[in-house]
């Protein structure tokens, strides 16, 4: 009974393993418009510092219709060795999306049910921050004709261990308007 009880555990932490997603999850975890974020995944990570968390830098407060904006995604946790992300900016009123991405590497476009999403192709490695580690992707997006938008973001900040066991996941979700 006990050997049969190893191969039961075992077997769920093989299959564990695989939902990881190291090459980026399928589209449909921003944790935005009543979505699952990547805890559906991800989880028991370590504990977190006071500066853990998910920054989105590059936006104006009023979006330029047809301008091309660089944005910052950066992750910081104090364990994390590599980490992932999947992000989809949305018109704030109908959900449908907004603007073109320009995956760069390490980013591939996805899409599903009508939505564009930018995510990993592959995870990033972390960099050391003070006393925290960082992760750091560029998006590059071209805004579109909408007036308003919601960018909604999920992170993960994992421990390079090929599972799902002790990663963080962080989430943003922020409404800008255009000019």
């Amino acid at each position: 009974m006990i050997n049969r009880v190893t191969l039961i555990v075992a077997g769920l932490l093989a299959s564990s393993a695989v939902s990881a997603f190291p090459e980026g999850a399928e589209p449909g975890y921003t944790g935005g418009w009543e979505q699952p974020d990547c805890s559906a995944c991800h989880f028991a990570g370590p504990p977190q510092s006071e500066r853990s968390g998910i920054e989105l830098a590059g936006l104006a407060q009023q979006l330029v219709p047809g301008k091309t904006y660089q944005l910052e995604l950066i992750v910081l946790d104090p364990e994390q060795q590599v980490g992932g992300f999947q992000l989809a900016i949305r018109n704030a009123g109908t959900g449908a999306s907004s603007g073109e991405f320009e995956p760069q590497s390490g980013q591939q476009q996805l899409e599903a049910d009508g939505i564009t999403y930018l995510s990993h192709s592959e995870p990033a490695e972390a960099s050391a921050d003070g006393e925290e580690q960082r992760t750091r992707w560029y998006i590059h997006w071209k805004a579109g004709a909408d007036q308003a938008v919601e960018i909604s973001v999920a992170a993960v900040a994992a421990d390079a261990d090929a599972s799902p066991l002790g990663d963080n996941v962080y989430t943003l979700s922020r409404k800008i308007t255009a000019d």
